[in-house]
């Protein structure tokens, strides 16, 4: 539980360094907005993400195989999941049903072999559309 309640964060930048985020980490960062999952990273812990009802956007690269309960359980403004693979290799990822509701029904770009680092791009498009707030651009 890290950085839970950081209620003012509104993006992170892990480093490629961290190869795990505990679980709630980021619980409850009602400012968050962005997320790009380093790819050392194979798991989502539970409730690392919960309560960011903000978060409308997450860079997820093919290295999760595991995404646990609760782990985006109310990120209800999350509109797009950008997924460094293919469909094929997204289905195989062990989602737990309980409480990633929203996880399960957002839509997902797979951006195939485009390096996960390259998204920056994308998501920076995404988001310079909605709102051109350059606080919520991810660097």
């Amino acid at each position: 539980y890290a950085f839970e309640c950081c209620r003012d964060l509104n993006t992170i930048n892990i480093p490629d360094s961290v190869k795990t985020i505990g679980d709630g980490a980021f619980q409850s960062c009602t400012s968050l907005r962005n997320i790009m999952i380093p790819s050392g990273i194979s798991k989502i812990n539970k409730h690392t993400f919960e309560y960011c009802g903000n978060l409308i956007s997450i860079c997820i690269p093919k290295s999760v195989k595991h995404i646990n309960d609760y782990a985006f359980g109310r990120c209800n403004a999350l509109s797009t999941i950008y997924y460094d693979g293919t469909q094929e290799e997204w289905k195989d990822i062990n989602i737990s049903n309980y409480c990633n509701d929203t996880l399960l029904n957002t839509n997902i770009e797979y951006l195939k072999t485009i390096d996960i680092k390259s998204s920056n791009d994308i998501i920076t498009s995404q988001i310079n559309r909605s709102d051109s707030s350059s606080s919520d651009v991810i660097k």
